[in-house]
């Protein structure tokens, strides 16, 4: 069985901060991201709600995959993260171990949105 080709064009772009929204069967959260990029690797940080992370992956031409766990509840929850970027912006899916599957959307983190200027 030949292997999936590989993605053909330059490695996207994805270093800095993410608003990552997570959205479950039931509920939605929204978590932070924070890639550092070195050519087709990341690590960064996961943070959600209670706690936070470091993360590890890859980039492949417009393809993003990570993972990541947090504690909660006196246990750990493992994300494998799957997506890709397209227009700024990130999507795709999210394995969470025993706790199934879940989609998920992030976009740039704009800084000074909102703010007061003096």
């Amino acid at each position: 069985m030949p292997a999936p080709a590989a993605p053909q064009g330059p490695v996207s772009n994805v270093a800095g901060v993410w608003e990552l929204k997570l959205d479950f069967m039931y509920g939605s959260a929204k978590h932070k991201l924070v890639f550092e990029q070195d050519n087709n690797r990341l690590v960064g940080s996961h943070e959600g709600e209670f706690a936070s992370g470091d993360l590890n992956g890859t980039v492949a031409g417009n393809r993003v995959r990570f993972q990541s766990s947090l504690p909660t509840e006196g246990q750990r929850v493992s994300f494998q993260f799957e997506g890709t970027e397209q227009g700024g912006k990130l999507a795709g899916t999210v394995g969470l171990g025993e706790y199934g599957e879940a989609r998920w959307t992030a976009e740039r983190h704009t800084y000074g949105r909102g703010g007061r200027r003096g």
